[in-house]
Order: C-alpha cells, then structure tokens, then sequence
C-alpha cells in the first residue's frame, strides 16, 4: 500500500499554505486569464458507497502487483482478503433501540474503509484550474458519473469556489485568497481561563495571526480577518492586556509594524510572500485541511477500477 500512495504522492496537497503556493506560481506563469475556472468534484458519500466485492477485486489486483511471492508481511494475501471481507461484513449500530447491519460500503470513520476507499477509485476532494470552457469541462464529469452506478460525483465549476480553508477567487485576473470558514466550524479559541500553560495562549495567538497571513493575499482580506480574531479572543475571555500586546508582537517579531498600524498593503504582501516561501522551503507540514489536493492545468480522463 506504501507504495501505491506514494506513486500518487508528487501531484497532492495536505494544506491550504500549498495550495495557494502553487496557484500563485500558477499566476506568475501568466497562466491565470480572464477566462479561468476552477473545479472543485468530489464523489458522494465514498465510504458508505463502495462496492464490496469491487473493493476486495482493487485489493487484491494492488496486493498482487506489490507482494512477494503473494505475501505481505507474514499474511497470504487470500488470507488479508478474507480478513478484510470478515471485518466489511461485520459493521452494525444501535438506532432508536434497534440493531441494524450495513450491508453496502463500509463504515464511516474507520481506517480500513478508508484505505479501501482510496485503492477502489482515488477521488478525494480534487481542485483542478482550466481555461478551457465550462461547456466542455463539464461533459468529461458528466460522462464520469456513467462510468459507476455506486459512485456519483458532486462538481462546482466557476471563477470563485471554496476549497480546504482557502476561499479563492479569480477576479479581473487578480488572485484573491482569503480564509474560509466553514458554516459548521465554531468560531472560537482556546478558553483564557483554561488550565493550560500560559504559553499555549500565546501561542495560538501567534500561530492563527501566522495562518491569516499565509492565506490572505492582501491587506483587504486580512484586516476583517485580524478583526474576527480579537472578537474571539474576547469571548474565549482573554484579558485586554493580552489581546492588545500578543498579536502586536506577531508584527513585532516579523517587522512589520507599518501593516499593524496602517495596513500598508505594499508591506504586507512582502510579508505573505516572505511567509509563504519560508512555509514550503522549510517544509511545514502543518495540515491546515483534512482533504487531499490535487492542482491541473488541463481537463485529465477519470479513471475507474472495473468491476
């Protein structure tokens, strides 16, 4: 399985910090016209929708292009698939005083239908730019829906989508980045009166003014952020004296004070761009998002395990 994944490893992204890289090289290439889109799919509820005896056939095709001498470790692999077929047929929940067991996919939640999930078809949250025009964007994602009656395939395709934490838009050939909060996340931190070592406060002050700025591309996405912020960190219930002096510090330390004072813009994107390339040449592999990306540049067939 090692592998497999890391086959599939060069073209994806864990965080919205790689994400906005890449499409800002993306720009810089003149890539990014009047005319570009972006494409967000993703397939319906992938877990719970799987075929069983499809994912068992992946498996064992993915086993036996990997193993030695068909054996993985110390397990034959006909002994893994009967194993992994035991544990599929052996999923049941408790609802309203009645127990039910699952007879299709597997069950949300656990590592192995993930793992499953990602050999049968390795579709997980997909971001692709195109310039090629929604009519003929669409028609490959449509004709991707016929090719498997258990997996459907949700699409957004315009100039301004939300992906990971990134809202990203595409306006006047202007890349426009800024944070996205999602409509169930709660909008809080780390309570002040928490018995956590002080220094974890101070950190987590540091640490979302530092994402903030990774993610906005300029001034005008950044100071509603930096605003929300404070609000949070009243009703998390920090002191004034922490609220006023912790985030000046994060200006502070990166010399910036133009930016906590003025909101210069010219200052702050020297200040994105700085942090920006310091997060991927030091390798930060903070996951900022709990979904794989993958950046295109073209419309790619889709491919399924056939079953």
């Amino acid at each position: 399985l090692i592998c497999f994944l890391i086959d599939l490893r060069t073209p994806t992204y864990i965080s919205g910090t790689a994400l906005i890289r890449q499409l800002e090289n993306y720009r810089n290439i003149d890539c990014l016209q009047s005319t570009t889109l972006f494409l967000i799919f993703d397939s319906t509820d992938l877990y719970t929708m799987i075929p069983r005896d499809g994912a068992l056939n992946a498996l064992a095709r993915l086993l036996n292009k990997y193993s030695k001498n068909r054996k993985n470790g110390n397990l034959s692999i006909e002994r893994i698939l009967q194993l992994t077929r035991m544990a599929l047929e052996a999923n049941y929940f408790a609802y309203t005083g009645n127990y039910y067991k699952q007879i299709r996919g597997g069950a949300m939640g656990s590592p192995l239908t993930m793992v499953l999930a990602n050999i049968y078809i390795y579709i997980d949250d997909v971001f692709m730019t195109t310039n090629i025009s929604y009519v003929d964007i669409i028609k490959p994602l449509d004709e991707a829906n016929t090719k498997d009656p258990n997996i459907k395939i949700t699409h957004i395709v315009q100039s301004a989508v939300n992906f990971l934490d990134v809202a990203i838009k595409n306006k006047d050939v202007q890349l426009i980045t800024l944070v996205f909060h999602k409509p169930a996340a709660e909008p809080c931190v780390l309570p002040f009166s928490s018995d956590h070592p002080r220094y974890t406060n101070r950190n987590t002050v540091y640490c979302d003014l530092l994402r903030v700025v990774l993610i906005c591309s300029d001034v005008n996405q950044f100071a509603p952020e930096g605003f929300n912020f404070k609000l949070m960190l009243i009703m998390s219930g920090s002191a004034l004296p922490f609220i006023n002096h912790h985030p000046r510090r994060f200006f502070e330390a990166n010399e910036v004070m133009n930016v906590w004072k003025n909101f210069d813009d010219n200052v702050y994107q020297q200040l994105h761009r700085k942090l920006l390339h310091q997060s991927i040449r030091n390798g930060n592999k903070q996951n900022m998002g709990s979904s794989t990306t993958h950046l295109t540049l073209s419309v790619r067939k889709l491919s399924y395990h056939q079953i």
